[in-house]
């Protein structure tokens, strides 16, 4: 059988002339960013640069005592906010967007009332408008009405957009040390932080990620710093204003929501365009599953519940049995379709299995430590039978969330 071998001189004589042209091309870029941020800097951004300082220190000198809220955006994500913040009656909120005007965003406000009043989150009728102030300048929406709290940045979900305003607050609360402490949090729903904040020159690490879902449908947050005291500081705002807040170790795109979302959502697709259900079937699917993961804990449970009377024992020897007969599947499947024969392709499945099982999924001791503290509590320290305990702390599922056949409360088709 021949045999190919490679030159290395072949080698260099490619790489080394795209290796070149690629630094080359990487300095004409770096020169091309220095001039231009010189240029931005320069004679021509002088006088705005200083009148916005100006009018920074100016607006300063003039803040009242108190504090207030700050949300920047008006749309669906920032006058829900708003609702939020205003059903604490506790803190003036300050809306600034200067895209729209005072009666829009009162009437969105007012929209969502009801179910904010559903949640139980207020015993107000209708919003206290009284606390809600609306500008469209930021610089006299962040200094006039007491010192910000927070500032819930909510503008559209490009990077851009959200560099240029967070710069901008990052910018006009620098003026001394207090506002160099005040928390600027931004709802992006997938940007990483890192893309986020590269043009805060002042105090990058006050600003955070605090995501939630829709705010007046539900109390999620979740939260990402680059520092433990900014991210305990906004964690503590957050769970004041009855947020059940999540906070990140990693930012990754998507964060954790919309990340758990976007897969379930591509898989829901993926199955309707092979042709395996319908979508509505999908909906049933993830219905079903979601009552069984929001009350049951799924993420926790799931061992212990399959794991009959052994519990989380008998269930992380079961996972590891469907794990190799997944993994023997899939390489059948494969082996099928090049059209091995039937006993080589099974051979070769249960080979990988035997081979990858041990290395592929393994579960980190953290969840094996989560999923044993769960079942100790579910089961009064082993007071309990596993399935026992399992039943009696989420059986209220069965009272407060019915899904069966003919009592569905929240069926719509």
């Amino acid at each position: 059988m021949a045999t190919t071998t490679t030159n290395p001189n072949r080698l260099s004589q490619i790489i080394l002339p795209a290796a070149t042209a690629s630094c080359a091309a990487l300095f004409v870029l770096w020169r091309s960013y220095k001039t231009t941020k010189n240029g931005n800097n320069g004679s021509n951004n002088s006088t705005s640069s200083k009148n916005r300082t100006v009018i920074t220190s100016t607006m300063r000198e003039q803040r009242p005592n108190g504090e207030c809220i700050v949300v920047v955006g008006a749309g669906s994500i920032g006058s829900s906010f708003c609702a939020i913040f205003l059903a604490q009656q506790n803190d003036k909120v300050v809306c600034v967007d200067p895209l729209v005007d005072e009666a829009t965003l009162k009437e969105r406000i007012q929209k969502v009332w009801p179910t904010i009043l559903a949640r139980g989150l207020t015993q107000q009728a209708t919003p206290p408008f009284g606390q809600l102030v609306f500008e469209q300048v930021m610089a006299q929406s962040l200094h006039r009405y007491g010192t910000p709290r927070l500032v819930q940045e909510c503008t559209y979900e490009n990077i851009e957009c959200k560099q240029e305003i967070l710069s901008e607050l990052d910018h006009i609360l620098s003026s001394n040390d207090d506002d160099l402490n005040i928390l600027i949090a931004t709802s992006t729903s997938f940007i990483p932080h890192e893309l986020l904040v590269p043009k805060c020159r002042h105090n990058k690490d006050r600003v955070v990620i605090g995501h939630p879902t829709i705010p007046y449908l539900d109390c999620f947050m979740e939260i990402y710093g680059t520092t433990p005291t900014v991210v305990s500081k906004a964690r503590q705002f957050y769970q004041a204003v009855g947020f059940d807040v999540v906070v990140l170790q990693k930012t990754i795109p998507g964060h954790l929501f919309n990340s758990f979302l976007f897969l379930n959502m591509q898989h829901g697709r993926a199955l309707v365009r092979d042709g395996v259900c319908t979508p509505q079937e999908v909906n049933t699917v993830m219905r079903h599953l979601g009552r069984e993961m929001y009350s049951g804990h799924m993420f926790l449970s799931l061992l212990s519940g399959i794991g009959g009377d052994r519990g989380l024992e008998g269930g992380m020897v079961l996972s590891e049995r469907v794990k190799q007969s997944v993994i023997t599947i899939s390489f059948y499947a494969l082996a099928k379709k090049c059209f091995m024969p039937h006993f080589i392709a099974h051979a070769f499945g249960t080979f990988m299995a035997q081979t990858l099982a041990a290395r592929v999924d393994v579960p980190p001791p953290s969840f094996i430590q989560a999923c044993q503290e769960f079942e100790n509590k579910v089961t009064q320290n082993k007071t309990l039978g596993v399935q026992e305990g399992l039943f009696r702390a989420c059986s209220a599922r069965y009272t407060r969330l019915p899904y069966e056949v003919g009592n569905d409360p929240f069926q719509i088709l």
